[in-house]
């Protein structure tokens, strides 16, 4: 599949007349975005690898009162825009989608550096590839949730990067180490540096002249035998169609994603013709230049303030708690489930069905975007695509809102009964990602049977919060925030630290990537990501002038409040590495012989 989409990308350029693509493209795809009203929706264009996911959890969605917030869309198919007041909406996807947003919808997006970001999407896609590899045979994914590798564009590439990490594991793992192993120079979580020979798991702080000479360079994260290197990734046509000018792609609505047929063809004529590659960046440069807010990366906090403004949110003010997911209409969803485990069959072949007739229609609507005189007819398969896509993630609710059965548990015949609960919404966690609350009435038996009983419970959610009047946070925007931000970062980097470790060679020395890091880069490198990724630099560049140009209009109006910096805080999982570090400490102290 990856080597049909690559080859259709940039043969098609060849095929045709790039000036002719262009001009037609610009004529059928020439929505742009609108002014924000605090009344219109808002789109969150959402560039991977740019602290997008942090920006929308933290801020946009704590920002955001629970009514307002569209349902998750992290694929085509969970796209919903027919929420009522729904008025923040976050993917992947790339500016196409707009095309199937209400008329007046606002844009705001995040840019990066293009070599943080391609080191970055590199990193990423080894972890969870390192993740995936590490799964026992028997795993099964939750289908109520979105995995990372079911997500754009990982979707790709960790498949991509779980093929090649296997090669190279078992490559690594079948080469015979010395009787004597090796010594490594290793770092405990204390910071105590000292050696280390796993062969023999024993620990010195200092070696003799014999075992210096067995002693082992620290590992390149970016260039050895158990990962691609980074080199062989950035010169990989796989990066060239799903990372390098990644955030200009997803500007221009051109991504391996998007919703228009003619995007492969233009992504083509980007990259083989020097005329469409200048006339396609002034468009980006202007379309950016019509968003909303344009943040960066590498000035989060600045960002964050200005994107206040932008939205009329104050940063000094309560949040708001809750989720989407806790809205009548979660809730109405979960009300429909009501299906039977013996039903999973049908439901399934439901889905399949459902599925097949959406990818018949998008591929009649691709064939008939070809042809420039099939406007009419472009538009009622764009119809018919947005209902097959309502009829699939209908028929999919039934089997993603069902509880989960657990591990060992069988199916039985039982007999049905209905049941309606009501239960309490009392107490939000603390970092606003669970409801809990309590059933008062427990689960009946049917009275006079001689098997067991399967009761569909319909779970009404009460709270005096109603939707109308929303829970408010204890604490400011601003400083829920930031709470919620370090606590990401956190969770981020005890996730990336227990999925490198299964990415150790056989001496013990592993694959740890972070900042320090970073700096080891070979320099051809940076260079290699800068000549693939001129659009995104050039794109940058303007969103940290965009950056500047707004927080001086909202200075100068009294609008811009910059967030005050709080505490770091304090937990359990912000030192991930002490509980799995198992090379035991040198017994002798520090500075002795050892001889």
């Amino acid at each position: 599949m990856i080597l049909v989409l690559l080859s259709f990308s940039t043969a098609s350029a060849l095929d045709g007349d790039c000036q002719a693509l262009s001009d037609q493209y610009l004529d059928k795809h020439h929505k742009e975005a609108s002014p924000h009203t605090g009344k219109n929706m808002v789109y969150f264009l959402h560039v991977p690898r740019t602290a997008g996911r942090t920006l929308h959890s933290c801020f946009l969605k704590t920002g955001t009162p629970p009514r307002d917030r569209c349902p998750k869309a992290y694929d085509h198919l969970r796209i919903n825009v027919t929420v009522p007041q729904c008025r923040l909406l976050s993917s992947h996807d790339d500016f196409s989608v707009v095309s199937m947003l209400t008329e007046d919808v606002a844009v705001l997006t995040h840019l990066r550096d293009p070599v943080d970001r391609v080191v970055s999407a590199y990193e990423f896609a080894v972890e969870v590839s390192a993740r995936m590899l590490n799964r026992p045979r028997n795993f099964k994914k939750r289908g109520d949730k979105i995995a990372t590798e079911d997500v754009w564009p990982w979707s790709y590439l960790v498949p991509f990067f779980v093929q090649d990490l296997r090669a190279r594991v078992r490559a690594v793992k079948s080469v015979p180490q010395p009787e004597t192993g090796n010594w490594i120079y290793v770092e405990s979580p204390e910071g105590e540096r000292f050696y280390y020979n796993r062969i023999r798991n024993v620990s010195k702080w200092n070696l003799t002249a014999e075992e210096e000479a067995l002693r082992l360079p620290e590992l390149n994260q970016y260039d050895n035998e158990l990962v691609m290197p980074l080199k062989d990734f950035v010169a990989h046509p796989i990066a060239k169609e799903l990372i390098h000018n990644g955030a200009a792609f997803q500007v221009l609505g051109i991504t391996n994603y998007s919703h228009w047929g003619d995007a492969g063809r233009m992504r083509g004529c980007v990259w083989d013709d020097t005329a469409t590659h200048a006339h396609l960046l002034g468009v980006a440069q202007r379309r950016v230049q019509r968003f909303m807010h344009v943040g960066t990366t590498d000035r989060l906090s600045e960002s964050v303030s200005s994107a206040a403004a932008a939205l009329h949110m104050d940063l000094e003010s309560p949040g708001y708690g809750g989720d989407e997911e806790n809205t009548a209409v979660r809730v109405a969803e979960s009300q429909a489930a009501d299906i039977s485990a013996l039903d999973l069959p049908v439901l399934a072949k439901v889905v399949r069905t459902k599925r097949i007739a959406l990818q018949s229609s998008q591929k009649e609507l691709y064939t008939a975007s070809q042809d420039p005189k099939l406007d009419v007819e472009v538009d009622e398969l764009k119809r018919t695509v947005n209902e097959a896509r309502v009829e699939l993630r209908e028929a999919q609710t039934p089997n993603a809102t069902r509880p989960h059965r657990t591990a060992g548990a069988t199916s039985c015949p039982c007999s049905v009964v209905s049941l309606r609960l009501t239960c309490s919404l009392p107490v939000l966690t603390q970092d606003l990602s669970e409801v809990r609350f309590a059933c008062d009435t427990p689960p009946p038996t049917a009275p006079n049977s001689p098997i067991p009983v399967r009761v569909h419970i319909f779970l009404t959610l009460t709270s005096a919060h109603t939707s109308t009047d929303p829970v408010l946070s204890a604490l400011s925007l601003g400083v829920s925030y930031q709470q919620c931000a370090q606590r990401a970062q956190a969770r981020s980097a005890q996730r990336r630290d227990q999925s490198l470790t299964s990415l150790s060679m056989p001496d013990g020395r592993v694959v740890a990537f972070s900042k320090q890091a970073r700096r080891g880069i070979d320099p051809a490198v940076v260079l290699a990501i800068k000549a693939q990724n001129q659009l995104d630099t050039a794109l940058h560049h303007v969103g940290l002038s965009m950056l500047d140009t707004h927080r001086a209009e909202f200075l100068t109006a009294g609008t811009l409040k910059d967030m005050a910096p709080i505490a770091p805080l304090k937990l359990p999982m912000m030192e991930p590495r002490k509980n799995r570090f198992q090379i035991p400490r040198p017994e002798a102290e520090q500075g002795s012989d050892e001889l």
